[in-house]
């Protein structure tokens, strides 16, 4: 199984800089104020401020559509997951913001993997919110049974397989937030692995 690839595109040091004003200019976003860990960007902001994101990854025949603020102050804001995007299925790209430094994003094997819609097996399993109420979404079931298979610290743009299972290790002491940029696309880019 592929876990993360990295990738590149002659626009990251702009995207990263674009993304971390926008970010830092919504309290609820940049201080976790909604209480989310995932927000959604206003992605018409952001390529009205840098319209080069659009095409960023065209090399690789994608275009970007979408983008996602990945904030953490704590271990606990983002616990042991499989992500459910019927949109964009199994590949994500990453983009490394703010603080991630000694930071991991790191990918399991061995793990029993659920999907399901209920909502009482949702608050058993997964970090979750309201906002999911009622959609399918995987859950590991006994994650004490899941063996660390690889990580990365992020320190360019990094396409990862969502379907894995895969958590965030802080290092000690951290203070945060740790800031992700999570582009999505015109097409899943999980056929990068194979090239």
């Amino acid at each position: 199984m592929y876990f993360f690839k990295e990738l590149f595109t002659p626009y990251e040091t702009q995207i990263k800089n674009t993304a971390l004003d926008i970010i830092k200019s919504d309290r609820k976003i940049f201080r976790r104020e909604s209480g989310k860990t995932a927000n959604a960007l206003d992605f018409s902001l952001l390529k009205a401020r840098m319209p080069e994101i659009v095409d960023a990854y065209s090399h690789y025949g994608l275009k970007c559509e979408k983008a996602v603020a990945f904030v953490m102050y704590r271990r606990d804001d983002l616990k042991l997951h499989v992500d459910h995007d019927p949109l964009y299925s199994h590949g994500r790209v990453l983009l490394p913001i703010y603080n991630c430094q000694g930071t991991y994003t790191n990918f399991y094997s061995g793990c029993k993997v659920i999907m399901s819609e209920d909502d009482e097996l949702r608050k058993k399993y997964t970090f979750r919110s309201q906002e999911t109420q009622g959609r399918p979404f995987y859950a590991i079931e006994d994650p004490q049974n899941c063996v660390l298979a690889q990580q990365i610290e992020l320190k360019q743009s990094t396409l990862i397989n969502i379907r894995a299972p895969h958590d965030v290790t802080l290092p000690p002491g951290f203070t945060g937030p740790r800031v992700v940029l999570g582009l999505m696309f015109d097409r899943d880019p999980i056929f990068l692995f194979e090239q």
